[in-house]
């Protein structure tokens, strides 16, 4: 098995290569599953914001099988202390609503 990290390119364009790793060739009969830890370094890697959606590609391959997925890094929670939303370590403000409008219109009473 064959794994790589790369920037996330055009399609069918390349990206800079990032992290690039093997394991050890494994028998797996058919219809048999088998699982694999394999651990990427990304060093200094670049978040994803929505005004900042930079993306990644990992791409595995074994001697018959190829899959690629596109990703991105970031960091998400909410602070029980203030209530907000954070977004690699900023506070991020959520827009919307919970009113569902058209409920009301529907509704003759």
């Amino acid at each position: 098995l064959t794994a790589s990290v790369s920037e996330a390119a055009a399609p069918g364009q390349p990206g800079k290569e990032i992290s690039k790793s093997s394991a050890r060739a494994l028998d797996i009969p058919p219809g048999a599953t088998q699982v694999m830890d394999i651990t990427l370094p990304v060093p200094n890697a670049k978040l994803w914001a929505p005004d900042y959606p930079f993306l990644y590609q990992a791409k595995f391959t074994t001697a018959g099988d190829s899959a690629t997925i596109r990703f991105g890094m970031r960091s998400f929670y909410f602070e029980p202390s203030t209530k907000l939303a954070v977004l690699n370590g900023q506070p991020r403000y959520l827009l919307g609503t919970n009113i569902a409008f058209h409920r009301f219109v529907e509704d003759q009473e």
